[in-house]
């Protein structure tokens, strides 16, 4: 390899780490009749007062957003109004 492809390959290589991994990552919300969901009774609004994904331990993520990550569902964001059976408390 010469000294310009070193360059130039060094360059894109430092660029590329400059794009979020947000923007690379694909809006994956999960679906309530997905089997990991059926699983675990999820449902993308709480019937339960004070019990929602916002405020559940597995929660991930901005929690001031609608959709929000979840130890549980890894890869997958849930609706921040929803539950599932495995809520547990902050």
């Amino acid at each position: 390899m010469d000294r310009r492809n070193f360059i130039r390959d060094s360059a894109l290589l430092a660029t590329s780490c400059l794009i979020p991994v947000k923007l690379l990552a694909q809006d994956s919300r999960l679906a309530e009749d997905s089997a990991q969901a059926t699983a675990l009774s999820y449902t993308s609004v709480s019937q339960v007062q004070n019990q929602n994904c916002r405020n559940c331990l597995h929660a991930l993520g901005d929690l001031g957003n609608s959709w929000v990550g979840c130890r549980l569902f890894p890869g997958k964001l849930v609706a921040a109004a929803g539950w599932c059976k495995m809520w547990a408390p902050t």
